[in-house]
């Protein structure tokens, strides 16, 4: 089984930090937030020894795939490089937000339809682009209660396109109801990995899992089931130790042996 780390934890001057895991604990980077030179000097020392795959973050902030009056080149662009690094430095799969969560207030229900249309056509055209690199793209499930990927929009959107594989973020799940049996029961094994944070419902907190409201009895049991060779990132606020990084992936490692 393999389980990561997200840098969301470890950010900017403490991400060389991340050094100092177990080997057999993996690293997931936020690519957009270092230069070339940044992640050439920074990833080798993460890396070494390591015995779990990087998994790449691709960029999303201000980065709108759903609005088709932005211009999709430098958006192309941007997803280039972040395959090209995959591809340096052996990442296997990079993650995919459909949109950006600025979502005006006002958006209709059909602007939202080709909003969503638009998201998908480009998700497509990265999906063929990250099979040149050697990568699976993951689309991400999206937290914001905005009318535009709840539950059955994004199963209903994507999941047709039987190209397209998945990674299920449990926080976002929360905080707009999910029924993850039916996530499970839909998406199958095209889910390869999740974001595993906790919250009360209220706010995307990214709390230690287990702290929260989410209901990790069901979805762990659902992960042994449908997806038990899924990669697993801990996707956590900044704040926590590594001390409590790494007892939450002990408590990780517990709960899917209960269930199994």
């Amino acid at each position: 089984m393999n389980i990561s780390v997200s840098n969301l934890c470890f950010p900017g001057l403490m991400t060389h930090t991340m050094r100092h895991l177990p080997n057999n604990v993996g690293v997931e980077i936020f690519c957009e937030i270092g230069s070339d030179y940044y992640w050439d000097n920074l990833l080798p020392l993460l890396l070494r020894g390591r015995e779990v795959p990087l998994s790449v973050h691709g960029p999303f902030q201000r980065l709108d795939l759903a609005d088709s009056e932005k211009d999709f080149a430098p958006m192309l662009e941007a997803y280039i490089r972040a395959f090209k690094l995959c591809r340096k430095y052996g990442a296997k799969d990079c993650v995919c937000h459909p949109y950006d969560g600025g979502r005006p207030a006002d958006d209709t229900p059909e602007r939202l339809e080709a909003a969503k249309q638009c998201s998908l056509e480009r998700i497509l055209v990265l999906n063929e682009i990250a099979k040149q690199y050697g990568v699976t793209l993951l689309v991400e499930n999206m937290p914001e209660k905005n009318g535009m990927l709840g539950q059955k929009a994004f199963i209903e959107l994507f999941a047709p396109h039987n190209e397209l594989n998945f990674l299920i973020d449990t926080g976002h799940a929360k905080l707009l109801d999910w029924d993850m049996d039916y996530a499970f029961r839909t998406l199958g094994d095209r889910i390869k990995a999740y974001h595993v944070h906790d919250n009360f419902g209220d706010a995307d907190s990214h709390m230690i899992v287990g702290t929260g409201k989410f209901d990790w009895d069901g979805f762990f049991k659902g992960f042994v089931e449908y997806t038990p060779n899924a990669a697993i990132v801990c996707e956590y606020n900044t704040g926590y130790s590594m001390d409590e990084v790494m007892r939450s992936i002990e408590w990780i490692h517990e709960r899917i042996a209960a269930a199994e």
